[in-house]
C-alpha cells in the first residue's frame, strides 16, 4: 500500500510541476501579429501635440515591442517581469519620481494591459501618450 502512495505521490508532484511550467510559459508569452498589416504608432506629449507619428508595417510574427524599437528614436523598455514597460521614447525619460509616464492607448481607449500583451491587427492605432497622476 505504501508503495501505491508513493507512486501516486510522484505522478502528482510531476503533474503538478508540468501545469505550473504551462502556465508560467502562456501567461510569459509575448503577443505577435498573426498575419501582415500596417499599424498606426503616435508619441503624444504632455500638452497633447505629438511629438512623433509613423504608419508601421508589419509582418506576422512581429511583437509590438520590437516594432517600436525599430521605428522610433531612444526607446528604452525595462523588464518588470510582468512584461516590458516602455520607460523612454523620442527623448522623453519617465523621472524616477513616476510623476509623469507614457500610458498606452489603442484605438483611443486605454489599454489595460501592457504593450507585450496588446493584440494588434491592420489598421491599429497605438498612441503612446505622456501623462501625469490625477
Amino acid at each position: 500500500m505504501n508503495k501505491k502512495k508513493l507512486i501516486l505521490t510522484i505522478v502528482s508532484a510531476i503533474l503538478a510541476v508540468a501545469v505550473l511550467v504551462a502556465c508560467f510559459i502562456i501567461a510569459s508569452s509575448v503577443i505577435k501579429a498573426q498575419g501582415d498589416g500596417t499599424i498606426s504608432v503616435e508619441v503624444v506629449a504632455l500638452d497633447g501635440n505629438i511629438m512623433r507619428e509613423k504608419d508601421i508595417v508589419f509582418y506576422e510574427g512581429d511583437t509590438l515591442q520590437k516594432l517600436i524599437e525599430e521605428n522610433f528614436e531612444g526607446v528604452v523598455f525595462e523588464d518588470t517581469g510582468y512584461g516590458p514597460f516602455l520607460k523612454e521614447i523620442e527623448g522623453y525619460v519617465t523621472p524616477a519620481d513616476w510623476s509623469s509616464y507614457i500610458s498606452v492607448y489603442v484605438d483611443d481607449t486605454y489599454s489595460e494591459v501592457g504593450i507585450g500583451d496588446i493584440v494588434f491587427v491592420d489598421g491599429t492605432v497605438i498612441s503612446l501618450r505622456i501623462s501625469t497622476f490625477g
